[in-house]
């Protein structure tokens, strides 16, 4: 499967409020586009790639469920309006799902088992990495299918990825670059279809921030990237062979052109 093109305009949005860097809160909304892939399984209605959902639900009450959930609930419910069938449709989240209950803290970490139970009871499949503000108990590792320098194939798809950041050991889902460039070689070497990351690789000629140590780790690789961590204006660019998917705060639902 590799993503040919993602419309300009996204099918919905999902209102949501954030806590800010200050200790307040501002209100925004994760935008749902719609993109075109190439060898898409037969199997597969689609695929439905997502990260970075920091945010709580926008409603009256203090009880806010994490944006992820409602995400969730609104594909599903967006797809049924397409006329299109949630249960062949895949989907693939690249970390930093959580953000703390209270909204008091931009940079808390928690556990998002509850983010990919919604997905998994709605969607055919479910699969991806940790983010840095990510936790998952042993339990919910049990019935999910955590990439963590690991592979599955679904439905013909070979996905491998590595959870975490570049960074101090010493902080949450961090490793030093060493480690990470080993683990990502070893994933490399599985020869996937689709690599997800959390943190990706730099683009220098556009200005996107990221890893250039994971941009050079990826100067052979042809297949699909998909990762979150930096904010980037479009969500798709190429890189030598490969192609990059940015899903930094915001969803796409990823079907055959």
């Amino acid at each position: 499967m590799r993503i040919v093109g993602v419309e300009d305009r996204p099918w919905a949005e999902v209102p949501c409020v954030f806590p800010t860097a200050r200790g307040g809160q501002s209100q925004g909304s994760i935008p749902i586009f719609c993109a075109r892939a190439k060898r898409m399984p037969a199997a597969l209605g689609g695929v439905l790639l997502a990260s970075d959902l920091q945010a709580r639900e926008l409603c009256t009450t203090t009880d806010r469920r994490p944006i992820g959930v409602v995400v969730a609930e609104c594909l599903e419910k967006l797809l049924y309006a397409k006329k299109l069938d949630a249960a062949t449709f895949g989907v693939i989240l690249a970390g930093d799902l959580y953000t703390s209950p209270t909204l008091h803290r931009r940079f808390g970490v928690g556990d998002i088992s509850e983010v990919w139970d919604a997905f998994q009871a709605r969607f055919r499949w479910v699969t991806g990495v940790l983010g840095n503000v990510d936790r998952m108990p042993k339990k919910a590792r049990k019935r999910h299918l955590l990439l963590q320098g690991s592979s599955v194939e679904l439905d013909g798809l070979k996905i491998a990825g590595i959870s975490g950041i570049i960074g101090p050991s010493k902080m949450e889902n961090r490793r030093p670059e060493r480690e990470v460039l080993r683990e990502l070689q070893k994933v490399l070497n599985l020869g996937p279809d689709i690599l997800v990351l959390h943190e990706g690789p730099s683009i220098p000629g556009e200005g996107l921030r990221g890893s250039d140590a994971i941009r050079q780790a990826l100067r052979d690789y042809a297949g699909t990237v998909v990762c979150g961590h930096n904010t980037w204006p479009q969500p798709l660019v190429s890189l030598r062979r490969a192609c990059v998917v940015n899903t930094d705060g915001r969803c796409l639902i990823v079907r055959a052109r």
